[in-house]
Order: structure tokens, then sequence, then C-alpha cells
């Protein structure tokens, strides 16, 4: 069973995409039942969004630009999922596990992200660093 996150939630980790859908993200949030989130995104236009949860506990958060869609060929939301999901599992059994819980088919896959299990955890490490590095400079500012 799929369900809808709070529109406020946030990954405990850091995020990377994971692959692209073929299906609109409309229709998806139809399907379900679920409210999108219409907001302008900063420099790239006219965005809708929603968070899920899988039923292995694991949280997607679905983005589709409009211009992306009218322009550049996009055929459906983006999945960006947390690092440390794919550290655990790898790239191929999360997009099977995305694909098994929104009911579709690997042909409704448009893309999928080429990373592995090594380099989500090179990016978790990185992005440890950066916030440790951060913490300790003791003002909230990015490390210099």
């Amino acid at each position: 069973m799929i369900t809808q996150l709070p529109d406020d939630f946030r990954f405990g980790g850091p995020e990377m995409q994971l692959c692209t859908l073929a299906i609109r993200i409309a229709a998806l949030a139809e399907r379900f039942g679920f409210t999108l989130i219409h907001y302008d995104d900063d420099g790239l236009g006219l965005a809708a969004s929603m968070f899920v949860r899988l039923e292995s506990g694991r949280a997607l958060f679905l983005t589709e630009h409009a211009h992306a869609v009218e322009h550049l060929g996009s055929k459906g939301p983006v999945v960006e999922v947390d690092a440390r999901d794919i550290a655990e599992i790898d790239v191929e059994p999360f997009v099977d596990e995305v694909v098994e819980a929104f009911q579709l088919s690997r042909e409704d896959v448009d893309w999928i992200a080429p990373i592995d299990k090594a380099r989500a955890l090179d990016w978790i490490r990185h992005w440890a660093d950066y916030f440790a590095k951060r913490d300790r400079a003791g003002n909230g500012e990015p490390p210099s």
C-alpha cells in the first residue's frame, strides 16, 4: 500500500534522483486519491509534487515541471529518494518497488539513475561531512 505524506515532509538523509516515470504526476495522484502541491519552482517554472511512502516505509518525492514536459520531452515526474535507501537496497530493486507500488510496468519508467550502492554511500559521507563542518563552525553557514 502506498500512502501520501504531509507536504512538509523532509528526508532524513541526502536526496538522490532514482528514476523518472513516463506517467504524468496528475494521473498518479488521481489514481491513488493524492493531492498535488502546485508551485512556481524558482527558475524552473510551474511544478507539481507529492511526497509518498511505500509499504516498506521508504519515502519518495515526485516532481514534474511543466516546462520540462512541454519543451524538453519529459514524460512524467522525477522520483527522488533518500540516498540511504539506495545504499541499503540498490537502484534496480528500489525502482522495482516503486513500479509495483504505483501499479506500473518497467515500460512506464523513462530513465533510471546510473548509480549504485557505492555511489550512494559516497554521497551520504560527503553530505554528513558537509553538515559536520557546518555545525563545527557554529554559525549554521556553509563551510568555506
